[in-house]
């Protein structure tokens, strides 16, 4: 058995362009070649969740698993925001602000007075 070559692994916004063999690099004139960018290295976009796999001259396709991290990345956003929502609820409950708030005692007091 023989290393025929080591992929690489990008991660960026769906907004960026993916890179590929030629492609020039603005911040310092690189050109990438096929050691920048071999075939089967991936991209991840890591605001959609979706991922890529680069199958030479300049070709991206989505990777067969995509569509399920996809789902994982938007549930785990689903229950980032539910946990937002109870921990400023717990902040707020009663009209009193919790330990650690920026408020003083004082001002959650009066706060609660309406």
């Amino acid at each position: 058995m023989r290393l025929a070559g080591t992929i690489h692994r990008y991660i960026g916004t769906s907004a960026e362009t993916k890179p590929f063999v030629g492609q020039v690099r603005l911040e310092d004139n690189y050109v990438l070649t096929i050691a920048d960018v071999p075939t089967g290295s991936t991209f991840y976009e890591e605001d959609t969740g979706w991922e890529y796999t680069y199958k030479g001259v300049e070709r991206w396709e989505l990777s067969p698993d995509s569509a399920r991290t996809a789902l994982i990345v938007a549930a785990l956003d689903d229950v980032t925001g539910v946990l937002g929502e109870i921990l400023e609820a717990s902040r707020t409950a009663n009209g009193h602000m919790a330990a650690g708030s920026e408020l003083t005692q004082l001002q959650a007091l009066e706060l609660s007075k309406g």
